[in-house]
């Protein structure tokens, strides 16, 4: 096993790769693997319906915006960051939210993920990933996105459904 950490501007970040783990790249990656760094990435968070998106930090684990997967879970502890919602993006690609909660903090729930999977687990004040792949990794919260009602601000409105005559 290998355990890499350090330190982003989104907080501490400990990589816990398990022995024997086969990596497949496209071509021209070169076996190199990047330790997480902080990156400004052009792929904002979609947020919910009703909500606003704000992102806390971006990072780059792997080889720039190349697709790196395994065999094997890989945990990725991001410090601080437990509640804190996340997703992944691939170079330029569409962001794609992590919503899957894993059923432990244990390499045998990560090894369960089907290829190219990933889960998320707090704990304590820490966000746990486990992920089958590396990407740009984006942690972000949501807020209600407020209507404004002249001299009141208020959440939009929801619209009722008429009742079914019986």
């Amino acid at each position: 096993d290998t355990t890499a950490t350090t330190t982003t501007d989104i907080g501490d970040i400990i990589i816990d790769i398990p022995a024997n783990l086969t990596i497949t790249g496209p071509s021209g990656w070169t076996g190199t693997i990047n330790l997480p760094t902080a990156i400004a990435t052009d792929v904002a968070p979609v947020a919910d319906s009703g909500t606003t998106a704000s992102v806390i930090g971006s990072m780059e684990i792997g080889f720039g915006d190349m697709v790196l997967t395994f065999d094997k879970g890989v945990r990725v502890l991001i410090a601080g960051q437990a509640g804190k919602l996340i997703g992944y993006s691939h170079g330029a690609g569409t962001f794609t939210q992590m919503s899957a909660p894993c059923a432990d903090d244990s390499q045998g729930t990560g090894d369960a993920l089907v290829a190219g999977g990933d889960c998320k687990i707090d704990v304590g004040s820490d966000l746990v990933v486990w992920t089958k792949h590396f990407s740009t990794f984006t942690t972000y919260t949501q807020s209600v996105t407020l209507v404004n009602h002249g001299s009141r601000r208020a959440p939009p409105a929801v619209p009722s459904i008429p009742a079914v005559p019986g």
